[in-house]
């Protein structure tokens, strides 16, 4: 996996140091999926990129469902474009069916080889790089788990109550924040009214609203298991004011996530069309619950802006300034934007590291590898031999591939230990 530097890219026109709001600035869309989430989003990197820019938003994240396939389109796609500028993320389901999913952006270079991690083990069920590891498939992956152990680098948007009290307390507030989608507003009781409940001021109010939390949730566990042979649907809004509450308690910061699966209003048939595919049902049978809660659009600043109108804001440790009409909720998808500013260096071949006893370098654990092989060969060992390893090794080292070859010997005689042929 990529594991450079930082590619510099500029702050564009409308992201301030402390994510204010200003004339001029818009927000940013952190929760967007490409066709890359297969059968569910509609679009290239490019075309979502060209999107925003008309729009005038200065960056976009890029979070497909369970992946990360689109990062590298994303990123040239932002070089050649020269506008919105590239979130590296995704979009993490919990394989069990049970509800809330978590936006993973990648703030540095550590986030980014945990987002790998994560990726490969909701995938596997554990992260392959550890040898210990059981690979058990997706059934051995739990969401909440996996987020406390491989989170260092990376902000976390998470959209249910569940999440958020499985975090609290073992992650710091500033990495993990409410996701308050568009759809979620409409999701209100008739009993609702915008307002806190101070749950923050009351220590046993906060224990007493965990625990109806921790009631309800478990109740709503019982839930289908995912297909492991298909990228997972949208996911379901949950109700506004039910996760502003769960975050004023766990002392989370909300944001505002619109949840795009397609770049203007006009690919929504495309989307809807889509999710009759992946579920193999008509059209004008298809269920409402299989694709993505409108609006699925990418929105513009204005209208994100009209739809969080009056709600309120729970800062958290997020705290940004706004100008009278921009709600807070929307201005604060800057700030976390400015806070995730790497992205992998391309067009280079990073080798994971090998473990080596004794102090022996790659290098020369690959001449006694070869060298032994040699031995076995060509009896006697002539000099021409001798001279052409010490050629071909000698370039391989030059190039830094040493490490892979290694690595090749161990999959190779792992393959040959459980009988792949």
């Amino acid at each position: 996996m990529p594991s450079g530097p930082a590619t510099p890219h500029p702050l564009p026109v409308g992201i301030g140091r402390a994510g204010a709001g200003h004339a001029g600035a818009r927000y940013v869309p952190l929760r967007v999926h490409g066709h890359h989430s297969f059968l569910a989003g509609v679009d290239a990197p490019a075309a979502l990129l060209q999107r925003a820019n008309s729009l005038g938003l200065p960056a976009l994240a890029l979070t497909d469902i369970d992946h990360c396939a689109g990062a590298v389109e994303l990123i040239q796609a932002a070089e050649l474009l020269q506008g919105a500028r590239p979130i590296i993320g995704a979009e993490l389901s919990d394989p069990s069916g049970r509800p809330g999913r978590a936006i993973c952006l990648v703030e540095s270079q550590e986030g980014w080889r945990n987002l790998c991690r994560l990726l490969s083990a909701r995938q596997l069920g554990a992260d392959p790089g550890d040898a210990d590891a059981e690979l058990t498939g997706p059934e051995g992956f739990d969401l909440i788990d996996a987020l406390r152990e491989w989170n260092e680098g990376l902000i976390l948007l998470v959209d249910h109550p569940r999440l958020l009290l499985g975090l609290m307390g073992r992650l710091p507030a500033r990495q993990v924040l409410a996701a308050l989608s568009p759809a979620a507003l409409t999701k209100r009781s008739p009993r609702a009214r915008w307002g806190s409940r101070n749950t923050h001021l009351d220590p046993s109010a906060r224990e007493r609203l965990n625990a109806e939390r921790a009631r309800l949730l478990e109740a709503e566990s019982e839930a289908t298991p995912l297909d492991p042979d298909k990228t997972p649907p949208p996911a379901r809004a949950f109700d506004a004011e039910e996760l502003l509450d769960a975050a004023r308690a766990t002392g989370f910061a909300a944001v505002a996530v619109p949840d795009v699966y397609h770049a203007a209003p006009g690919g929504r048939d495309d989307h809807e069309l889509r999710a009759a595919i992946r579920a193999g049902a008509l059209l004008c049978e298809l269920p409402m619950e299989w694709t993505a809660p409108l609006p699925s659009h990418l929105p513009a600043h204005a209208e994100l802006c009209a739809l969080f109108d009056g709600v309120p804001d729970v800062p958290g440790p997020w705290p940004v300034e706004t100008n009278g009409v921009e709600p807070a909720l929307v201005a604060r998808t800057r700030a976390v934007a400015e806070a995730c500013q790497y992205t992998p260096e391309l067009c280079q071949a990073h080798f994971p590291s090998i473990d080596l006893e004794g102090g022996e370098s790659p290098y020369s654990a690959l001449c006694s590898h070869a060298f032994d092989g040699a031995r076995e060969r060509y009896k006697p060992l002539r000099p021409e031999v001798i001279r052409r390893l010490d050629h071909e090794l000698s370039t391989i080292d030059r190039l830094g591939f040493a490490p892979y070859f290694l690595l090749c010997e161990r999959i190779a005689r792992w393959a040959s230990e459980v009988e792949i042929p």
